[in-house]
């Protein structure tokens, strides 16, 4: 009965063990092994913390026959719940790394007297913010250059952004900020 409670409190924390390896693999293989572009060392953390989930879903499976009518519920219920951690804290580096507005909040604060409207404009012209975003994209291989034209360059980043496009109108109900 004991193994069975200690069990029970031990299923609620395996997603954020996942999460936490998700975290540390990114960091590492970005910094000291792959020294890579953020989106494959995020993808690698995302998928060893996947799998690690899996793996002590299945190792409490093995070693407590007891949850066995429980199972298929907690493992899928686990799996849902570390795969939206996982999507929080992609979002979470993306807003740091490329969102305006935390460069814009970031330029503010080290300006002594602020920015005046014309100052900001001129800091973030669209056709410069488009410009960058394009060459980290193609540097990333997420676009490719066809014949001077742009198109998708790995599937995968099409079919995250169709994931977070369906997660955002889940949850607020629309497609962007400007809906």
């Amino acid at each position: 009965m004991k193994i069975i409670i200690l069990s029970e409190y031990t299923e609620l924390l395996i997603p954020v063990l996942g999460l936490i390896l998700n975290v540390t693999v990114q960091i590492v293989s970005r910094r000291y092994i792959l020294r890579t572009g953020i989106l494959k060392s995020m993808s690698l953390g995302f998928v060893i913390g996947f799998l690690s989930v899996l793996a002590y879903e299945i190792y409490f499976y093995i070693v407590i026959p007891e949850l066995v009518d429980e199972y298929i519920a907690i493992l899928i219920v686990n799996l849902i719940t570390y795969s939206l951690l996982g999507f929080c804290y992609c979002n979470f580096v993306g807003l740091g790394i490329s969102a305006l507005r935390t460069r814009i909040l970031k330029e503010l604060d080290e300006s002594k007297e602020g920015l005046t409207l014309k100052e900001c404009l001129e800091r973030y012209t669209p056709e410069e913010m488009l410009e960058l975003r394009i060459k980290r994209m193609i540097s990333n291989g997420q676009v490719v250059e066809k014949d001077g034209k742009y198109c998708v360059g790995l599937p995968i980043t099409l079919f995250m952004a169709k994931v977070i496009l369906i997660i955002r109108l889940a949850i607020l109900g629309k497609k962007n900020e400007f809906d």
